[in-house]
């Protein structure tokens, strides 16, 4: 990880932390847990997948309420942990995934802390994380409101997003940046 992040290591856990968080409420609960962070914060835990669970939370923080969003990577296979040998837990490669987009100049969550536990020689399981990125819509609530569009200006909205979300994949592509 970066010189911005410490490293702290308690028994099979390996916590990197933001430091400027470190000495925060947050960075505490995270450093005492799961339970203890739960019992801090409530969770509302959004959509989950087989392979990772996803909960968001509200902190303050700078004189304003601020969504923080944690999410659990479970190991997939025995084929995905030798890969975490090789490339890192699935948290840490995307903390740097979302470094390489932000050094390509593209919008990514600021990381506070990335966790790895261990089972043996293998990550068994690892979490991200991040502060939640400011007057943003989910693409889903956007394209789900595609059917209430009545006016030319509304049609000309929906069209500039498509355009631009385009011109976005462009320049991923161009940085060669794929998926």
């Amino acid at each position: 990880m970066d010189a911005e992040f410490v490293k702290i290591k308690q028994k099979n856990l390996t916590l990197y932390i933001r430091k400027s968080f470190l000495g925060s409420d947050l960075g505490q609960a995270l450093l005492s847990g799961e339970e203890t962070l739960r019992k801090k914060y409530p969770f509302k835990t959004l959509a989950p997948s087989e392979f990772s669970r996803v909960c968001k939370f509200n902190i303050p923080l700078e004189g304003a309420d601020r969504d923080i969003y944690i999410k659990w990577f479970f190991r997939k296979s025995g084929l995905a942990s030798l890969k975490s040998l090789i490339c890192g837990s699935l948290a840490k490669c995307t903390y740097n995934a979302e470094k390489m987009l932000a050094q390509n100049g593209f919008d990514v969550p600021v990381t506070i802390a990335v966790g790895e536990s261990w089972s043996g020689p293998f990550h068994s399981e690892s979490f991200s994380v991040t502060l939640g990125i400011e007057n943003t819509k989910r693409a889903f609530d956007i394209i789900r409101h595609v059917r209430e569009i009545t006016t030319s200006e509304q049609l000309a909205g929906f069209r500039d997003l498509i355009r631009n979300f385009g011109l976005t994949i462009g320049k991923m592509h161009a940085n060669g940046i794929f998926h």
